[in-house]
Order: structure tokens, then C-alpha cells, then sequence
């Protein structure tokens, strides 16, 4: 699911466990903004999602938001969703977001901003973007790199973006287009096993209840060739892959 940063509540779409927060892309949709930021990024990269939270946008499986971000027992979740249980009424389908970023039809029918975060987690920018999606009062789908998640100082803020209410999602183990897009032709192989690899960990660290089944490709989708056999795979997995515009 995707975790949208409305103010305004709306009844739960939570079909599957496609959520996600995102946090600086630009929709062609005029109803749908997503917005993606990187946490490596310098601290301007962090500082524009924020303010595009104040102003209500929401992107890609995002936390449409109507509740407070104080922390949320792990236990709350559910199995098989990405989310806590808590954050239902703010999260949509992945696949529904997908969609409404095409500008194709879709029950989205609501100016709606999703706020998606890549490239974390990263001891410096992801407590600065935390704090300021709690002072705003909006949620975010947070695309998380596996190789981040090795140590107990990184996993614990993993940790404090999901008790949050922020939707988690991968962006690869390694993040690593040598071995992702060998000459830039996409290895369907290492995509899945990547995003099987970084599910697995993140299940580890939050507890079995949690599974993702959002997916953004490193370096975006139209930048490789052949991405149409790792497409397939992970959508017989029950994954969808968000734009990263």
C-alpha cells in the first residue's frame, strides 16, 4: 500500500500489502502528485519533501494523513500489509497509485499527494525527515535499501518509521546497477531475488506479520532496457513497482 499525506481521513483501500510513502515526483494526473526524495540526498532534498507534505501532496502508496504520527506498537499490524493497522484509512493500493500516475481512470477521485522517500535508511537525513513529517502531521512511503539495514542503529530507526504510521517499501538490496542492469539491460533474476532478499530482512527486523509488495526500481523505470521479464516476475509475486518519475 501506498501511504498518502492528505489532512483529510478517507475510508481504508487496503487491498494486498502494497504500501508505500513517496515523497518528491511530480504526477501527470492532475488529481495525483507523487513526490520522491532521496535520503542520502543533501538536506535541500529533505527540507523540499517536507514542504511538499505542508502543502498536502501525496504520490505513490503514501499515507493519505488524518492522524497523529506518535509511534505505534509493532504489534498493531496485521499480516500481510506493509503498514500498521493504524494507518488503513490513509493508505491506497499500489497498484491503484500506479494507475492514477498514468492519468488513467481510478477511484481516487480526491487531489491527493503521495510523499515517497528513497535510498534510506541514513542516520543523518531519515531523523530529520521523521521529525518533520510528525511536525506536519502527513505520512510517507519510505523506499528502503536492504544493505542499509545491517546494523542494530539502523534497523531500530526502521523501526520508528513503521511505528510511525509510514508505509515501507524496497528499493533494491544493493542498489547496485552493475549488477541490476548489466549494460543496461535489466537481470530479472537479481531484481526478484534483491527484492525477496530486502522483504526477508525487513520481516526479520518488524516482525512476521509484516510483508511489502511495493517495489521501485533503482535509477527509475525508464532508464533500462528490457525491465518487461522482471515486471512479470514480481508481479507473480504479487509485487508492484511504483514509478520513480
Amino acid at each position: 500500500m501506498i501511504l498518502s499525506g492528505c489532512q483529510s481521513p478517507k475510508k481504508p483501500t487496503v487491498q494486498g500489502s502494497a504500501n508505500v510513502s513517496s515523497t518528491t515526483s511530480t504526477q501527470k494526473s492532475k488529481k495525483t502528485t507523487a513526490t520522491t526524495s532521496s535520503e542520502s540526498s543533501s538536506g535541500n532534498s529533505a527540507t523540499s519533501s517536507s514542504q511538499a507534505t505542508a502543502a498536502s501532496s501525496s504520490s505513490t502508496d503514501v499515507d493519505a494523513q488524518t492522524q497523529d504520527n506518535s509511534p505505534t506498537n509493532v504489534t498493531e499490524n496485521r499480516a500481510a500489509t506493509n503498514h500498521i493497522v493504524s494507518a488503513d484509512s490513509y493508505a491506497y493500493s499500489a497498484a491503484e497509485v500506479q494507475t492514477a500516475m498514468t492519468g488513467q481512470p481510478t477511484t481516487i477521485t480526491q487531489p491527493t499527494v503521495f510523499l515517497t522517500f528513497d535510498d534510506g535508511v541514513n542516520q543523518t537525513m531519515t531523523p530529520r525527515v521523521l521529525q518533520t513529517l510528525a511536525e506536519q502531521q502527513v505520512h510517507a512511503t519510505f523506499f528502503v535499501v536492504g544493505n542499509t539495514l545491517t546494523n542494530a542503529a539502523n534497523q531500530n530507526m526502521l523501526q520508528q518509521e513503521y511505528q510511525a504510521g509510514h508505509g515501507i517499501a524496497v528499493h533494491s538490496y544493493d542498489h547496485n546497477y552493475n549488477l541490476l542492469y548489466p549494460n543496461r539491460v535489466a537481470n530479472a533474476a537479481a531484481i526478484v531475488r534483491e527484492y525477496q532478499q530486502t522483504n526477508m530482512l525487513m520481516t526479520q527486523i518488524l516482525g512476521n506479520d509484516f510483508t511489502t509488495k511495493v517495489w521501485r526500481y533503482p535509477g527509475g523505470h525508464m532508464s533500462w532496457r528490457n525491465l518487461a521479464p522482471a515486471d512479470a516476475q514480481l508481479k507473480q509475486l504479487g509485487v508492484t513497482w511504483i514509478y520513480s518519475p
